[in-house]
């Protein structure tokens, strides 16, 4: 029997590691929506308010059907922890009264607790913290002119039990409404230490029309804006944890902006498929019309 020499074991085990495919036991696009990956787990939108969480070994772990007593809901957003907890932003309606808020589950699929931010702010997008905090950021539902309304800010921190620990990024810095309700994907991430998230900022064309352009913006956790970036014909799909940027082109193509780098490169190591996120070393791809996720090296 051939054996592997030392060296060649050192070579291969790193790819082994990085490039594996994982089958998922379940449909993951029930309702046509695009699942969420962070973390090694797979949040997908299935029908009644429900989120499916998949583990890292593709095997269901629960479902999460966040509860308000007496509301109406919509579910936005689902975000996962590493320790398969998920956190899930939800719009709601009580007789005439709208509102919006946070279902924390824990591992278990519990519903451990409710983040309520009321009739003022509806989050749109949560993820977990470095520290396993909860981030979140929303909009109040009219898109007006930034002059015309109620200054509030955008971004906001909480504890997984509800406690407000900072706003960050005031409505009236932008020109209209940053962020809106987009199911599934996600436009919020941590890696790297910081936030980031994708955002909504007119481009006035010829003849006056603006066009609506994307623009990613990251914070430190004290909230102080420590990158932004203008995303014309492109939308984050990976924030990787060294903190390079992937993006995808409207004609399909894939592009790279590295920590320090000023300018996007192409990005030839994209699999057939949509770039869900990234793990580690390496990104995840789902692979059109299966159950079947990949994960690619990023070098």
């Amino acid at each position: 029997m051939r054996r592997l020499s030392p060296l060649l074991t050192i070579l291969v085990l790193p790819f082994v590691i990085q490039a594996r495919d994982v089958y998922y036991q379940g449909d993951l696009t029930p309702l046509n929506i695009l699942p969420t990956f962070d973390k090694g787990y797979l949040a997908v939108y299935e029908r009644g308010h429900t989120i499916a969480l998949y583990g890292p070994d593709g095997t269901l772990a629960y479902r999460a059907m966040p509860l308000v007593p007496g509301a109406r809901l919509d579910v936005m957003n689902a975000a996962p922890d590493n320790d398969g907890s998920v956190a899930i932003a939800v719009a709601y309606r009580i007789d005439k009264l709208q509102g919006g808020g946070v279902a924390i589950f824990d591992s278990r699929g519990i519903q451990s607790a409710f983040i309520d931010t009321g009739a003022d702010w509806w989050p749109t997008q949560v993820c977990f913290g470095p520290d396993h905090s909860i981030w979140a950021v929303g909009w109040r539902g009219k898109a007006q002119p930034a002059t015309s309304v109620v200054d509030y800010f955008v971004l906001r921190n909480y504890t997984r039990d509800g406690r407000l620990l900072g706003a960050f990024l005031p409505r009236s810095s932008f020109e209209q409404d940053p962020v809106e309700p987009i199911l599934g994907g996600w436009q919020l991430r941590s890696a790297n230490g910081r936030i980031g998230g994708l955002f909504y900022t007119p481009q006035v064309l010829r003849y006056g029309t603006p066009r609506r352009m994307g623009e990613w913006i990251e914070v430190n956790s004290l909230g102080k804006v420590v990158r932004q970036v203008e995303m014309p014909e492109k939308t984050i799909r990976a924030f990787s944890d060294d903190g390079s940027l992937y993006a995808k082109g409207y004609q399909g193509d894939y592009s790279v902006l590295n920590p320090g780098g000023n300018s996007w490169q192409p990005f030839l190591g994209a699999t057939s498929g949509n770039l869900l996120g990234a793990d580690g070393d390496s990104l995840v791809f789902l692979i059109r019309g299966t159950s079947l996720l990949v994960w690619s090296p990023r070098r």
